[in-house]
């Protein structure tokens, strides 16, 4: 069973906050290249409606936060990642033998360093809390030494406290110390059942297990390439391995959603995502987390509407409370326009990680796209305040604000998001204010530079497709708008959601793009409602500029 908070996605783990305030300081108090515009930081924005505290910033309380071990020293490659790989292990574990009790981590978004009393009552308070589990890693003569602390979240006092050796043993039976001294602590008795599942292992391969250990570390960066390759590797060691042929496929599932459909080595990222969630499911049918990688290949596999909704229904029942089935799941259904269930899920999601800057970006979507903008500019600011470089947050936030009229801050909060690192959607974002502020020149300059990013990837994400491609609409530049959707993968029900994107109503005559949307192999595209999304419904008045603003461009 997975744990409160499993394997994901994109969003950057642990960076610091700080670090996040740095980047957009310096991002905001320099010029911009050829705009010769200096910003300043950008305020929060409010609109009419706006509220400040939503339902998605309620958290539960919990029993027990699982925060990353803090590397102390200049760290080493070969065993930085026990920092997350163990505590990951650690909360899989506790959650699979404690599902009565609320036990988080992961994906938690918290950034501070908890070592005394106070930042444990701090953190405790923050993340509403009884215990929070965390710690160091340092380096030793002997090998990696890991230091555990359990601290009471009422005191901030230690309740217990240990030390473990990394050496040839491998991290197995630290995980199982842990646990077991945590369970006893949190839960107090334990029952036979409990005590069994606690003390099991997943795979008796002690290499297996780390390369497990070091692909959950990779995931939790955001690093899916290096995740799946540790993945196939536990896989290669142990065949058995069911845990690794899930995470296996929500790592290729990742990959495909960034535009990536082949590994390094040549590996087919679809196909062997099918392959592995198929072997997951049909050998451990109770599992939630293979049948979350079920309903992740079905979705991006074409599979019909029904048939990907049964299994993340399916991932639901077994874990109603894992924030990464709900997201994904909610995910999927605002893609392809079950706004209802798709707000449910996520709200699901956000009462579980409040601080998910991607649960909080997509609420805010779907809000757009109901024309709630205040409540929409509400759940940015909140993504924005719980990850600085969350860049799709500011890259909505300053579409939000062209409709709004805001081009001062729209420009400020387009810059940041490509200074962050979503440099696809924070041009198209700028290029968008650009075209808004009639400087028209500069929005074709931006753009051509994204047109060289775009053929040198080869292939790209859907939302930076939908993102650029509406870009290109909007400068009336019909032929590149073209050239990048074509460049869009994986192609399937995502994809043909965001062909009925109303940003692409100007195309939907020409041959290329009906093309797009010509019924494939598999069966034609699903005809829903269209897509939702900040593209897709906020800044229509942008597309519909006069010809001699936007007209074509070579």
């Amino acid at each position: 069973m997975p744990a409160r908070g499993n394997v994901r996605r994109r969003a950057p783990l642990a960076l610091s906050r700080w670090i996040g305030v740095i980047v957009v300081a310096v991002t905001l108090t320099t010029t911009a290249g050829a705009q010769e515009k200096v910003a300043p930081m950008p305020p929060p924005c409010a609109f009419p409606g706006f509220d400040a505290v939503t339902a998605a910033s309620v958290a539960r309380a919990r029993a027990l936060v699982v925060l990353p071990l803090s590397v102390v020293g200049n760290g080493n490659a070969q065993t930085d990642f026990l920092s997350s790989g163990v505590t990951d292990a650690v909360l899989d574990r506790l959650s699979a033998t404690l599902p009565r009790l609320e036990i988080a981590g992961r994906r938690i978004g918290y950034a501070h360093v908890v070592n005394t009393a106070t930042s444990a009552k701090r953190a405790a308070a923050e993340l509403k809390t009884k215990y929070v589990l965390t710690g160091a890693v340092s380096a030793s003569r002997d090998g990696a030494r890991l230091t555990f602390a359990l601290y009471d979240g009422a005191t901030g006092a230690r309740a217990w406290t240990r030390n473990y050796l990394y050496d040839s043993v491998g991290a197995g039976p630290i995980v199982r110390g842990v646990s077991s001294e945590i369970a006893n602590r949190i839960a107090g008795s334990l029952t036979p059942q409990e005590s069994k599942t606690l003390d099991r292992l997943p795979t008796q391969n002690r290499l297996a297990y780390e390369w497990l250990l070091k692909g959950d570390a990779a995931s939790d960066g955001a690093a899916f390439d290096r995740a799946a390759d540790a993945f196939r590797q536990a896989i290669r060691l142990d065949r058995g391995y069911l845990d690794a042929y899930s995470k296996l496929a929500l790592a290729d599932a990742d990959l495909l959603n960034d535009g990536v459909e082949k590994s390094e080595g040549g590996v087919v990222l679809l196909e062997e995502l099918q392959s592995a969630a198929s072997r997951a499911v049909a050998n451990n049918p109770t599992a939630p987390l293979a049948w979350l990688a079920e309903g992740r290949a079905r979705l991006l596999g074409g599979r019909a509407t029904s048939s990907w909704r049964t299994a993340f229904d399916r991932a639901v029942a077994l874990d109603g409370r894992d924030p990464t089935i709900l997201e994904e799941y909610g995910h999927a259904l605002a893609l392809t326009d079950d706004r209802v269930a798709a707000v449910d899920m996520l709200r699901r999601a956000a009462a579980l990680i409040p601080r998910s800057a991607e649960v909080l970006t997509t609420l805010a979507e779907i809000a757009i796209a109901d024309r709630k903008d205040g409540e929409a500019c509400g759940l940015l600011n909140a993504a924005i305040a719980a990850d600085a470089l969350y860049g799709p947050a500011w890259a909505d936030r300053a579409l939000l604000r062209v409709k709004h009229g805001e081009l001062r801050f729209a420009w400020a909060d387009a810059e940041t998001a490509t200074k962050v690192g979503s440099g696809l959607l924070g041009e198209g974002a700028a290029a968008i204010v650009d075209l808004a502020s009639r400087d028209t020149a500069r929005a074709r300059a931006r753009l051509a530079d994204v047109m060289l990013d775009v053929s040198s990837r080869g292939t790209i994400s859907v939302r930076e497709g939908r993102a650029v491609a509406s870009a290109f609409i909007a400068a009336g530049q019909m032929t590149r708008a073209l050239d990048v959707l074509e460049a869009v993968r994986p192609r399937g029900p995502l994809y043909a959601a965001t062909l009925r994107d109303p940003n692409f109503d100007r195309a939907r005559r020409e041959p290329r793009f009906r093309a797009l949307t010509a019924p494939s192999p598999a069966g034609p595209p699903e005809a829903r409602a269209p897509v939702t999304g900040a593209f897709a419904t906020a800044y229509r008045g942008v597309n519909s500029m006069p010809v001699n603003v936007a007209r074509e461009h070579p």
